[in-house]
């Protein structure tokens, strides 16, 4: 082969790789962006659809009991600390995301192999993605663990009353 048949094949096999880091960037953003997307609406309805039960009942026990109201209104906190946590994950999400496309938008891009390599700015963006990946996950595990707790809470404290009322409970 000749020299610039050579360097011709390199340069096509470079522009190849180069088209697919700039795909495989794009479809990772469209799974990433779905994916979060159903995690994070997931701990808003659980949080949010709990918080409106524990509103509900708490409502209708203010006649009957005022300890078990106030049992409510104390797990009730939970759920929308958990709702708070929700939303820093949405937020974490999304700057998690970014500093991934960042990253792979900033690499210095060669003509031979290795075709991509890391620069200052690539390497900032892939610790930011990765900074902000680690406290979405953190936020997503604390949101559903209020979620837990809350749920708990309130069942124990309602089984109290219950059985200091003589309600028989299995």
């Amino acid at each position: 082969m000749e020299e610039e048949e050579v360097k011709r094949l390199k340069l096509e096999l470079a522009k190849s790789n180069h088209e697919r880091l700039d795909r495989f960037i794009s479809e990772k953003a469209a799974t990433v962006d779905e994916k979060s997307s159903a995690a994070i609406k997931s701990v808003f309805l659980l949080n949010g659809g709990a918080s409106a039960a524990v509103l509900a009942f708490a409502s209708a026990s203010l006649t009957s009991s005022s300890k078990l109201a106030h049992t409510s209104f104390e797990s009730l906190l939970y759920f929308s600390v958990g709702l708070v946590f929700a939303v820093l994950c949405a937020s974490f999400a999304y700057l998690t995301e970014y500093g991934y496309m960042c990253n792979g938008h900033f690499k210095e891009r060669k003509w031979e192999h290795p075709f991509f390599t890391d620069n200052r700015k690539s390497t900032f963006w892939k610790w930011f993605g990765i900074l902000f990946h680690i406290l979405a996950v953190l936020s997503l595990v604390i949101s559903i663990s209020l979620f837990l707790f809350g749920v708990w809470y309130i069942k124990d404290q309602a089984l109290e009353i219950l059985d200091q009322n003589g309600v028989a409970v299995k």
